[in-house]
């Protein structure tokens, strides 16, 4: 997850402004017509399919709680955390990645004691593979 995350904040760092139109259509839905809202769902769609990728390895969990936790991940990566850690509270883009790094592991450690794992053999993929599971799912932003 945490290389996801790498990758993710790669992006933004890459293309700031970009990344701020898309913030303000996440902020502002309606603003842009029929063609921005889509792409906004799109959006949220992808860090909620990406999400849902990082934690396959918790796939014993009851649906509510597995719910629940994808959605916390999808709003710990997405990009108004990065813009709100970077330029609403001016931290170093190491320091941001550690604190949502931080926040993601409280997260789940908090999930997993709450429902210890049981014999699950949850599928393994490369970092190829989850590369790849990325770029299909980015496509178009």
């Amino acid at each position: 997850m945490l290389k996801l995350l790498d990758g993710l904040w790669e992006i933004n760092e890459q293309r700031p402004g970009r990344t701020k139109a898309i913030l303000h259509a996440i902020a502002a839905p309606g603003e842009g017509g029929t063609t921005s809202n889509q792409a906004v769902s799109e959006i949220v769609k992808r860090f909620a399919f990406m999400a849902q990728q990082a934690l396959v390895s918790l796939g014993y969990l009851p649906d509510d709680e597995r719910r629940k936790l994808e959605a916390t991940v999808a709003l710990l990566i997405s990009r108004p955390a990065w813009e709100r850690l970077r330029y609403g509270h001016g931290l170093p883009k190491e320091l941001a990645q550690d604190a949502i790094a931080d926040s993601l592991r409280a997260t789940i450690d908090s999930v997993e004691k709450r429902h210890p794992r049981p014999n699950y053999n949850a599928p393994r993929r490369t970092e190829e593979e989850l590369r790849q599971l990325y770029e299909s799912a980015s496509k178009d932003l």
